[in-house]
């Protein structure tokens, strides 16, 4: 009988769009056979955390092992096939090779329960495959370097956003916050589009999104409205990388 699906699919659903994100813009700009090795073993190491923590524990499950047996010998088979490809890239090697160590040697650090450091961490780590991506493809440094900043400036004030808005308890600084993340990206925007960096469309869904951390801050709290606002932000997230995807080559 084959394992369930539900032991191991993640309960965080909006953490899809920090794993997808990161590897769909580095894979459509700069398809390789190397960047594809790298996006399959990120996918296995962000899939086999739920199943590790089924293995004991209240929530244990008898499919979970199954699961930490498929995905762990496929993820490090993925990346030490993507270090080899990727050897004439040393710093992206040895990124691979320090990621390889620490699940090999610490295999508990994917099983710890999630929490707000956790959370930004794994961003700023999944963030790392665009950039990574598209060295693998042939990327110039400024081509790796602009897509990776572009994609913090629109991810990351986002996820404030939703913060604010689905916490019964946000307060006056957790909306500040919001609102200052997103006129710090519409600034940096403003600033690369007037140095001729990026394109115009890039300052406008920049706007956009600070108008509508404003409009939020303006809104109270409900309760039963997270699924419309991660169908929302599912819709922010493809408007990302179409994007940033489409960016001409630089």
């Amino acid at each position: 009988m084959r394992p369930r699906w539900t032991t191991l699919l993640p309960p965080e659903h909006g953490s899809w769009a920090f794993l997808a994100l990161p590897a769909a813009v580095g894979l459509m700009r700069r398809p390789s056979f190397s960047g594809g090795l790298l996006a399959l073993a990120v996918l296995c190491a962000f899939l086999v955390r739920t199943p590790l923590q089924r293995l004991r524990g209240p929530r244990r499950h008898p499919d979970a092992m199954a699961w930490v047996s498929l995905l762990h010998p496929l993820g490090s088979s993925a990346a030490l096939l993507a270090l080899f490809e990727g050897s004439t890239h040393p710093l992206i090697a040895a990124c691979i090779g320090a990621g390889l160590l620490v699940a090999w040697l610490v295999p508990a650090v994917w099983a710890v329960r999630r929490s707000l450091a956790w959370e930004l961490g794994a961003a700023a780590l999944l963030s790392l495959q665009a950039p990574a991506i598209l060295r693998l493809g042939g990327a110039t440094i400024r081509e790796a370097s602009l897509i990776w900043v572009f994609l913090a400036l629109f991810t990351l004030p986002p996820i404030f956003y939703l913060r604010q808005r689905l916490d019964p308890k946000a307060g006056a600084a957790r909306v500040r916050s919001s609102l200052a993340t997103h006129a710090g990206a519409a600034a940096l925007a403003f600033g690369a589009v007037w140095m001729g960096w990026a394109p115009l469309a890039f300052l406008l869904w920049a706007g956009l999104l600070a108008a509508r951390a404003a409009w939020g801050a303006s809104r109270g709290w409900r309760a039963g409205r997270g699924r419309r606002l991660g169908t929302a932000e599912a819709l922010v997230s493809c408007i990302h990388m179409a994007l940033l995807a489409g960016w001409g080559r630089l």
